[in-house]
């Protein structure tokens, strides 16, 4: 019976991490007012599996909150900063 317990509840914890949310942050270049800030979050916001975006004036970085399972290529978060007219200095998971 204990034994039983132990197995689900480390099943349990393994299933949560696989599902848990995804925090990338994303340094930025050129970003240097509240505008830049405003538009990189609604870039962001409108992306599929993104839950939450937060931007950091004072950091030079976004960070973006994936739901779980959600993915976002490090390709396509450099394509939609260049389309914002920024450059991506670094992105870390």
């Amino acid at each position: 019976m204990v034994r039983t317990f132990l197995v689900s509840l480390l099943l349990m914890s393994s299933l949560s991490l696989a599902q848990a949310a995804t925090t990338v942050r994303v340094g930025i270049r050129g970003m240097v007012c509240g505008f830049c800030a405003t538009g990189l979050k609604k870039t962001f916001s409108s992306q599929k599996g993104v839950t939450k975006v937060d931007v950091s004036l004072e950091k030079k970085e976004v960070t973006l909150q994936l739901e779980p399972g959600a993915t976002l290529d490090d390709a396509v978060i450099t394509e939609k900063v260049k389309d914002a007219g920024y450059e991506v200095t670094a992105i870390s998971r």
